[in-house]
């Protein structure tokens, strides 16, 4: 395997982590979102404690993909930690919000309308910070890598902070069908189509934004691929939202083509984002070590969800 091909593959590596993240933690955050306005307080507790058994393991998929841009791409990990502090924190305590309501929802009745709220907020939060990071990043991606650490970024562009609540609302998508999954929709089958409509409105202004202000550097495939499979798995879960399980499975497929869009906003930067790539030998070392501990998470991950599945 020549000197690109490791890079692109360690690239993909890390893309596939987040994609597993956000499909894995996604409905998760979405419950957590949801959950106060469910109309009846039994579906809302059978909901939380539906997700109680996995998002500690799905967030394994964030801890890892952060990990392995600090492997592959160090100097791209110091700027999201230096320059994109306000994001990258929102979304660390927003995590740990979630977890400890989460725990606090469960022991602490009197105060449950408290813990339920914060469960909510902190879920909503998560996924506007990742993807306002993301979306951020990659349009300053070159100044990030050649300006100088003291250089400040914009973090207030209109693109970015379309995309974060286009992410959100998507999150939100991704809830409710997982809640439809579940047999347990709680009277909120009619806002999974509100928020269908909503999802496709964002998701389209935030691509015109993102277009407009990255002057079209995108990689076409990878783009007319993502924009495919998000908008093809959104349209079919739309028609066939009456089922109880294919909606949920389409809004995974939705997911993934959101990152193969951002995939194919990355490509076009890769001779620059390579120049301040790790040395050959740890990205081989990263490869592999990655090919060897990969399959073992995923089926972790399936035996936990074969485990908890009712």
């Amino acid at each position: 395997m020549g000197p690109h091909a490791i890079r692109y593959v360690a690239l993909g590596i890390i893309l596939f982590f987040f994609c597993m993240f956000s499909i894995l933690d996604g409905f998760d955050l979405g419950v957590g979102i949801i959950q106060p306005f469910f109309k009846r307080k039994e579906i809302a507790d059978k909901m939380l404690s539906s997700i109680s058994p996995f998002w500690g393991g799905n967030e394994v998929w964030l801890v890892i993909g952060a990990g392995s841009i600090f492997s592959v791409f160090p100097v791209i990990f110091a700027s999201l930690i230096s320059k994109f502090y306000l994001p990258c924190m929102a979304v660390v305590c927003a995590l740990i919000l979630r977890a400890v309501s989460i725990e606090f929802w469960y022991h602490d009745a009197r105060n449950e309308r408290l813990w339920r709220t914060i469960i909510a907020c902190a879920s909503f939060i998560a996924p506007c910070g990742g993807m306002w990071a993301i979306a951020t990043l990659i349009l300053n991606l070159s100044s990030v890598i050649t300006v100088s650490a003291q250089a400040p970024v914009n973090l207030v562009s209109p693109a970015p902070l379309i995309v974060a609540f286009a992410g959100a609302a998507l999150v939100i998508w991704h809830g409710l069908v997982y809640t439809i999954a579940k047999d347990a929709d709680g009277g909120l089958r009619g806002a999974a189509k509100t928020m269908w409509n909503i999802v496709i409105i964002l998701m389209s202004i935030a691509g015109v934004f993102y277009y407009v202000q990255s002057k079209a550097s995108l990689h076409l495939a990878l783009t007319v691929t993502g924009l495919l499979l998000l908008y093809g798995g959104l349209i079919a879960a739309r028609a066939l939202l009456h089922k109880k399980q294919a909606p949920f499975y389409l809004s995974c497929v939705s997911i993934v083509g959101l990152w193969t869009i951002i995939a194919g906003t990355i490509v076009p930067h890769t001779d620059l984002l390579f120049k301040v790539a790790s040395p050959l030998l740890p990205l081989r070392i990263f490869i592999t070590v990655a090919a060897a501990m990969t399959p073992i998470i995923l089926i972790y991950t399936f035996f936990v969800y074969r485990i908890f599945r009712k």
